[in-house]
């Protein structure tokens, strides 16, 4: 670093800690004591990783920044299949030794917490040091708060109560009818650019195809992105054409293609179980993705078992996804806006 260069970044992660004591970072000296690598994750990081670091991708960008230092991101998804920050890194290099000390940093910021899986590029120091510290599986309805946050500041100033109506409207009504009347009268109160606004959205809503049990069940239950790449695959699974293999419910299925000429897709070997109620499928989505294929919905059909069982549905993918208290590596409850949090309490 140049000179005066790391005493503004100490001061810069003081403040930031003062801030929010949750805030994490570590640096490494070499053998001059200059810093070397330096490693960083705010609350919201270490909250996001809690909740979805199942699965993270990381990579390197070399040369973006003056230095031409590596920039490292440590990235996954949310709930929403938005890409969300696990944590961030300067290097000095890109050496199994950096990476080292890296991945020990990133660990320790996240208490120690595995990912199930990691995707890297192919840096053969890279890979050695994700197999030696992290994990072994490298690798080459309706509420939306994305949509909500589409309404500028200046929307916000001059009428804040469509956006407390618009909450209150998506995450607090269930039954359909009720949803419609109150969306209703939500939009008889605006202007006509905010009513244009709320039409766009409700354009977006997900539609449930078929009123079955399991879909009615997977609507309420998981976030608008993910019910409708589950409903897309349980149509998919309505398709399908199963042959039995032997009388323990293992089965070969194969689903009829969407473009007309009754072709079928690959034959999957998927192996069901009424009493566990589960339905495993040789092509590996759910491992894959967290969503069961088509395949393994259709054997599950078979077997009468007409809800999605509890097992197959993982909480980073349900509305509920961000409920509870996460502790940082001090044993102390984050709170991902420490000023925020104390207006409400007051």
């Amino acid at each position: 670093l140049a000179y005066g260069q790391a005493g503004s970044m100490l001061k810069y992660f003081q403040d930031k800690i003062a801030e929010n004591p949750s805030y994490q970072y570590a640096l490494q000296l070499d053998c001059e004591e200059n810093i070397s690598n330096i490693f960083w994750a705010d609350a919201k990081m270490v909250i996001d990783y809690a909740h979805f670091g199942d699965v993270v991708t990381f990579d390197t960008a070399f040369g973006t920044n003056k230095e031409y230092r590596p920039f490292g991101v440590f990235v996954g998804l949310n709930q929403f299949r938005e890409t969300v920050i696990f944590g961030a890194a300067l290097m000095f290099d890109e050496t199994f030794a950096s990476f080292q000390w890296l991945f020990k940093a990133f660990l320790a910021a996240h208490n120690g917490k595995q990912p199930r899986a990691i995707f890297t590029d192919q840096d053969t120091a890279m890979g050695n040091a994700v197999g030696e510290h992290l994990c072994n599986n490298k690798a080459d309805d309706s509420h939306s708060p994305k949509h909500k946050n589409e309404a500028d500041e200046e929307e916000e100033e001059e009428e804040p109560h469509i956006l407390s109506d618009f909450s209150a409207c998506m995450y607090n009504i269930e039954d359909t009818t009720a949803f419609e009347e109150a969306f209703d009268i939500m939009r008889n109160k605006v202007d006509e650019k905010k009513m244009s606004w709320l039409d766009s959205i409700y354009k977006k809503l997900p539609r449930i195809s078929m009123k079955t049990p399991m879909l009615l069940q997977a609507s309420k239950l998981y976030t608008p992105t993910i019910f409708e790449a589950f409903q897309a695959e349980y149509e998919r699974s309505m398709a399908a054409c199963t042959r039995a293999l032997d009388a323990n419910n293992t089965y070969s299925v194969a689903i009829v293609r969407a473009d007309g000429d009754l072709s079928s897709e690959l034959e999957r070997i998927v192996v069901g179980d009424s009493l566990e109620k589960t339905s495993s499928c040789s092509c590996g989505q759910f491992k894959r993705t967290g969503i069961l294929c088509g395949h393994a919905l259709k054997v599950l059909d078979l077997m009468n078992i007409k809800l999605l069982p509890n097992h197959y549905i993982l909480k980073r993918w349900t509305r509920e996804a961000r409920y509870g208290t996460i502790q940082d590596n001090k044993g102390n409850s984050i709170v991902e806006n420490p000023k925020m949090d104390a207006m409400l309490r007051y």
